[in-house]
C-alpha cells in the first residue's frame, strides 16, 4: 500500500500539493491535479484512516452495548 508521503515523492509535489489534491481542495494547477489522481489510481491509494484520525485527534469508535 502507498503512503501519502510516497506519492508525493512519485509525483514530484509537495505532501501539502498532494493532499489538497486528494482532498478536493481548490488552488491546484489542472497539470498537477491529473498527474497526481493518475499516479493515486495506478498505485490504488487509499487513505489511512487511522494516521487522519491521529492527526484531526478525532477518535471514530462505535460502542455497542447488548445484553446477554
Amino acid at each position: 500500500m502507498i503512503t501519502l508521503k510516497q506519492l508525493a515523492e512519485l509525483s514530484g509535489y509537495s505532501v501539502r500539493t498532494v493532499q489538497r489534491v486528494l482532498t478536493g481542495q481548490a488552488h491546484v494547477m489542472p497539470e498537477k491535479r491529473e498527474r497526481i489522481l493518475a499516479l493515486a489510481k495506478q498505485h490504488q491509494y487509499v487513505p489511512n484512516m487511522a494516521a487522519r484520525s491521529l492527526r484531526l485527534q478525532k477518535k471514530n469508535f462505535v460502542g455497542i452495548v447488548f445484553e446477554d
